[in-house]
């Protein structure tokens, strides 16, 4: 690589025109006469920060809340609620908020004053959970604020949390390739090699975050396809830049049950069926260490690692890339010898062999 190109931050947003015209159905047109609630979903990458900046921008009939979270606060109770006071109070003033489930529709209520305001609330899921208690409570009760709009984005797992169980639900999904050549076009004004266009293309998916970050690491001489593309294409830095925080931290054991699961999906035949055998998984992960081999019940495990019908899937398709991508070379080389050992040993040969070249290297 010749050194990194300079990438152009897109002024304007590709490929979400009808879930802008949903949102705007749901809460704007709403907050004429009445209160609105949307929930706004998908996986990381996706848009979701954008597309509440895009609403927030384009919503004139009065005040604009935003907030977010990180995961450094989630234990910190009310810390989500605190923050939407701050953000009142910028707006122009708030009054004090009771630590109760109560206390955030209060805060609204008085906020709004009688006229329309909007509250965006970006990765609702990292909030503390007497914060996410509030905001469902809340969200819920929003008729009694007036006119109040509530935008809450949260990845597509936590859609299911009894917090926000019956809200209505706008689920993103990947861009289509169109839109996601127009995004490849304005990150690039010089332009990109037809061939190498294609290929950026076919490996974010439709992910505009990781398309992102993928000519981010790319030199001028391999966008124009002088120079040979790096290999793999999204490295353990690209998908970790995409995936955020949410692997950063995790007990051993954890992560252990994570790679291991996420090695199953290397091999794992095309069925149709949603993830990898759970019984294989956690029979060897038992052989990395005995703690992995029983799933850990903690809400962090649940964001990123699902047990139904036998099986095991993960939240969201980035997640398992970048799990297996970020090991030392040495654990999932590990991970991968402890899976041929099991299938192995239950007569599956040729399942065990490719499990056994990915240990050593090989190309699939």
């Amino acid at each position: 690589m010749t050194g990194q190109t300079t990438v152009i931050t897109p002024s304007r947003t590709h490929g979400r025109t009808e879930e802008l015209r949903a949102v705007a159905a749901t809460l704007t047109n709403r907050l004429e006469d009445d209160s609105a609630v949307l929930l706004l979903t998908g996986e990381p990458g996706l848009g979701r920060t954008t597309l509440l900046r895009d609403v927030a921008r384009s919503f004139g009939a009065g005040p604009v809340l935003r907030v977010g979270a990180t995961a450094a606060e989630s234990r910190l109770p009310y810390s989500g609620v605190h923050a939407v006071r701050c953000a009142a109070a910028a707006a122009g003033g708030a009054p004090p908020v009771r630590r109760t489930p109560e206390g955030l529709l209060d805060l609204l209520v008085a906020a709004a004053d009688g006229g329309p305001l909007l509250l965006c609330v970006d990765d609702a899921h990292l909030w503390d959970a007497p914060s996410r208690a509030a905001l469902g409570f809340a969200a819920r009760r929003l008729h009694a604020a007036g006119r109040v709009g509530l935008l809450i984005s949260v990845t597509r797992h936590h859609a299911a949390d009894p917090d926000f169980a019956g809200l209505p639900v706008l689920r993103l999904g990947p861009l289509p390739r169109t839109a996601a050549r127009a995004l490849l076009d304005d990150l690039v004004p010089g332009g990109v090699d037809p061939a190498v266009g294609d290929e950026l293309l076919t490996e974010a998916d439709g992910n505009p975050a990781l398309l992102h970050a993928l000519v981010r690491r790319l030199g001028p001489d391999e966008l124009s396809g002088a120079a040979r593309l790096p290999r793999p294409l999204a490295d353990a830095d690209v998908l970790a830049s995409v995936v955020g925080e949410s692997l950063a931290g995790l007990p051993t054991s954890l992560h252990d049950l994570l790679l291991v699961a996420a090695a199953a999906h290397e091999t794992a035949p095309a069925d149709g069926r949603p993830g990898v055998d759970a019984d294989l998984v956690l029979r060897a992960a038992a052989r990395l260490g005995p703690a992995a081999a029983a799933p850990p019940r903690t809400e962090r495990a649940a964001d990123l690692l699902v047990r139904t019908d036998g099986r095991l899937r993960f939240t969201g398709t980035l997640i398992r890339r970048a799990v297996h991508a970020s090991a030392r070379p040495e654990r999932r080389r590990a991970a991968h010898r402890a899976l041929a050992a099991v299938l192995t040993a239950d007569g599956h040969r040729l399942p065990a062999l490719l499990h056994l070249a990915h240990a050593a290297g090989a190309p699939d």
